[in-house]
């Protein structure tokens, strides 16, 4: 539908907002996103919950990345979201550190 192609188009002009480190712009995107769209958009919460760890917001991120992956377990593959979703460099890096120093299984 019209409004679900918008929405990822939201979610990618987000992504390129946090690559150009512009993460203030990307977290209030993708906030607005969710508030929209809530459960049914594991990729903008994924993305969400990424930034917000990158930012030190630990507790809230773990909360948002179990969100996002019980609804879509592709998200913890580095290779789904290299090849498949084409994240950005920044955030496939999150995505490794964040499985570094959480526990959380990315294979």
């Amino acid at each position: 539908s019209g409004s679900q192609t918008f929405a990822f188009a939201a979610v990618n002009l987000a992504l390129a907002q946090f690559e150009l480190r512009e993460d203030d712009e990307a977290l209030r995107s993708l906030k607005a996103l969710l508030a929209r769209y809530a459960e049914a958009f594991p990729d903008a919460r994924a993305a969400y919950a990424l930034i917000l760890w990158d930012k030190g917001e630990r507790v809230q991120a773990e909360s948002e990345w179990d969100r996002a992956t019980t609804a879509d377990p592709r998200y913890r593959s580095m290779e789904w979201v290299t090849n498949f979703r084409r994240w950005p460099p920044r955030l496939r890096s999150c995505l490794a550190r964040f499985g570094e120093t959480t526990g959380v299984k990315v294979k």
